[in-house]
Formats: structure tokens, sequence, C-alpha cells
């Protein structure tokens, strides 16, 4: 039985600090990623909204490394939230 080929054209690929330097271009500040970065643990009683002490790209890029070396369940998905400077 043939297995499927995956087209991967239209799959981009960024890193956590590339998107951080796009919300700061159009006037957000990063608020939460999930995974966390910084050592920040993720769970239900998290509040994904509240404003944190930014991280920085060398606390991101652990977490993406953290990501691979755990196997990159998700193909090293990750979210980003933030919010708008006022």
């Amino acid at each position: 039985m043939e297995r499927p080929v995956h087209d991967i054209q239209g799959i981009s690929r960024q890193s956590i600090a590339e998107v951080s330097r796009w919300y700061d271009a159009a006037g957000f500040d990063v608020v939460f990623t999930i995974p966390p970065a910084g050592g920040e643990t993720f769970t239900e009683d998290t509040a994904l909204f509240d404003r944190r002490h930014p991280s920085g790209a060398l606390a991101y890029g652990a977490s993406e490394l953290e990501m691979l070396l755990t196997g990159g369940q998700d193909g090293g998905l990750f979210m980003v939230i933030g919010k708008k400077r006022t």
C-alpha cells in the first residue's frame, strides 16, 4: 500500500522570537506563549491574558529546544497570546 506524500508547500516556519517581533511591530505585547517560555508552568488555572514579565529570545529558544527534545508532539506548534498596547 502506498503511503501518502505530504505536500509541505504553503507551510511556513517561524520561531517564537520572530512572532514576538511581529507583535511588537504591530503594537502588541506578548502576554503568554503555549508552551510557556521562561520556566512558567501551564495548568488549567493559568491566567492566559494577565500581563507577565516579558520573555526574551533566549527563553523562547529554550522553549523551542524543549519542544524538539520531547519529540515535538505537535510538530513544533506553538501559540502566542498578545494584548494591544494602550
